[in-house]
Parts: structure tokens; sequence; C-alpha cells
């Protein structure tokens, strides 16, 4: 089944309307919050979803990404979901994929459902990470 026919279907069985299709993927909005592209490349299917912006900064990029991807490898192994770095948006996303050809709508919603479950997740490290170091505390004498 092509592409363009699975995530009609995919978009049927979940009564999302018609979807807009452009450069070989669209966008879907999950539970009114999360914004994920699906999209095809090199026989492969692909659920893309950007989660924080990327520090300024480059010691403070450095340091968040060395955290994201200490905590990104289990889930690599156990749920196939990848970290990356949008360099044109400079923004930080998680993906997920699987092979076009044996590909069916309810891989398409375990897919969907993996990267949307750990949207959240890496939202909180990021923000954790990037949150603000408790000030010293001085001692008068």
């Amino acid at each position: 089944m092509s592409f363009e026919n699975l995530m009609n279907a995919y978009a049927a069985r979940h009564q999302l309307g018609a979807l807009d299709f452009s450069d070989n993927g669209c966008r879907l909005m999950i539970d009114d919050r999360i914004d994920v592209t699906c999209l095809q490349a090199n026989g492969q299917f692909y659920v893309y979803c950007d989660f924080a912006r990327l520090p300024d900064d480059n010691y403070q990029r450095e340091a968040l990404l060395l955290r994201l991807v200490e905590k990104n490898l289990p889930l690599l192994a156990n749920e196939r979901i990848s970290l990356c770095i949008d360099p044109d948006r400079q923004t930080l996303a998680i993906y997920s994929y699987a092979p076009m050809s044996s590909l069916t709508v309810g891989g398409i919603e375990e897919l969907i459902a993996t990267v949307g479950n750990n949207h959240e997740l890496f939202l909180q490290w990021a923000e954790q990470s990037s949150a603000p170091a408790h000030p010293a505390m001085m001692m008068m004498p």
C-alpha cells in the first residue's frame, strides 16, 4: 500500500478528515497538543516530532545534548525512539521509523503512539536540563 493510502486509512480510522500531503509527508495533531510529521523516505516510514529549541549558548547546548543522549540510549533499544537535531530550525526532535514494505495502519498507530508517549518525557527532560541552577547560599558571619 502506498504512503498516501496508508495515511488516508489512518485518518479515516481516527476521523481526522482530509490530510494535506506535501514533500512526501503530512502533519497531524495528536491529543490537540503534539504536532507530528509523518513522512516516507528511502523505503522507510518516519514519525517525527519537535520537542524543544536548542539553547543559543554552545556550552548549554552541549550539556543538554549529552544529558538527552544518555537518557535516549535505553529508549533507542527498547522503543526505537531516536533523538535528532533540526539544524535549520534549531530544534530538538524525536522520531521513530519502520519499513514501508511491511507497514500497516496498525503499525502507523503504534509508531505515532510511541512518539506521542515519549514526547512529554523528552520535553520534561529538556526543561529540567535548562532550569537555572539554584543560587549558592551565602552565609553571613
